[in-house]
């Protein structure tokens, strides 16, 4: 059974990390994933153009800590060569801002936007960037799909 987003609402802040077990972690890890967002059905218009780079780029984007809860904010690009779909620009944004409220690591954020950009719009091609804001004086960048693009 899938988690909801008010279950994961009932979440807690850690302490710090150790305050929580391998289990514990999967099984927010797993909740993360799996929760249906309000905006996570996007939006898409018939695409009738030729072959085409398309890049959607936020500064805007902002998941929380699974540890502490505490905002993280990221800068998030999707590139991709449109199939037969593309997303409606308003569905994407309304899209990203239900992140604001999932207690979600930056590693996972970018598999899960992946996953649900390339279901849902079926694109040739697909590249999501997301670069963190720095943490601990840690510069971190999470690229996942085809570098052809």
């Amino acid at each position: 059974m899938k988690t909801t987003l008010d279950e994961i609402k009932k979440w807690v802040p850690l302490a710090k990390m150790e305050s929580a077990g391998e289990d514990e972690f999967r099984k927010r890890i797993q909740g993360a994933m799996e929760v249906e967002l309000p905006h996570e059905k996007l939006t898409l218009i018939p695409y009738l153009g030729k072959p085409e780079v398309v890049e959607y780029a936020s500064a805007e984007l902002i998941g929380l800590c699974p540890v502490t809860f505490l905002p993280d904010v990221y800068k998030i690009k999707i590139r991709y060569v449109p199939g037969e779909k593309i997303p409606e620009l308003k569905s994407l944004k309304y899209y990203f801002l239900d992140y604001a409220e999932l207690p979600i690591s930056h590693e996972h954020l970018a598999s899960r936007i992946y996953d649900q950009f390339n279901a849902q719009v079926n694109p040739q091609l697909l590249r999501v960037i997301l670069d963190v804001a720095v943490r601990g004086g840690i510069m971190t960048t999470v690229d996942i799909g085809t570098d052809e693009i």
